[in-house]
């Protein structure tokens, strides 16, 4: 199955203090963390949306937002327009531990839906997701109306929720860490600290 992959750089970092997206894990950039678990899945475009210069790939796509200060539903709105795939796969920045075991899920589970993502210990994580990009006008509508919540799309579209609790994992997967988010400079201390410690 074709598809591209989606890596939303483009938040203000603002509880951060500094572009997330270029902050170095293992000496590698967070979004190039997220591009090599697309790469390994194979897929045929790489998309990241950013509003900011920062240091890409040469067979990746910088996607700005075609409306600004949206959030991330601008982000998937304007990568999803300029998609050349029909499925997308969809990952934050800050969350660099994203891995193929639960990406490969969401796609399993996906058709025939339009928007798949998942929830654990009764937390939805909208923003990691697969999406068709049919869902733009439905987005679009959403951005009309002044809405903005991401998880709203569960609502506005044929959707799908995989429920970790309820779905059998590999003895290694941990989704603590796998959907651990950075939001600021403490989290992204604790990382790197476990890190180094392993």
């Amino acid at each position: 199955m074709a598809f591209t992959g989606i890596i939303l750089a483009g938040g203000k970092s603002s509880r951060m203090g500094k572009n997330k997206a270029e902050l170095l894990l293992d000496n590698k950039t967070l979004v190039y963390h997220i591009a090599e678990v697309f790469e390994k899945m194979g897929a045929s475009e790489i998309i990241v949306n950013s509003n900011t210069q920062i240091s890409i790939q040469k067979n990746w796509r910088i996607c700005p937002d075609i409306i600004s200060d949206l959030g991330p539903i601008g982000g998937i709105y304007s990568s999803l327009k300029v998609s050349s795939n029909q499925t997308n796969i969809i990952v934050p920045c800050d969350s660099p531990f994203v891995n193929i075991e639960l990406l490969s899920k969401l796609l399993e589970y996906h058709n025939p839906f339009q928007f798949t993502t998942v929830c654990f210990q009764g937390g939805f994580f909208p923003l990691i997701a697969v999406a068709k990009k049919e869902i733009v006008d439905n987005i679009q509508n959403q951005i009309e109306n002044n809405n903005f919540k991401v998880q709203d799309l569960l609502k506005v579209t044929e959707s799908n929720v995989i429920h970790i609790e309820n779905e059998k994992w590999s003895p290694s997967f941990n989704p603590e860490k796998v959907l651990f988010n950075i939001n600021t400079t403490a989290d992204f201390l604790k990382i790197t600290n476990e890190t180094i410690q392993n």
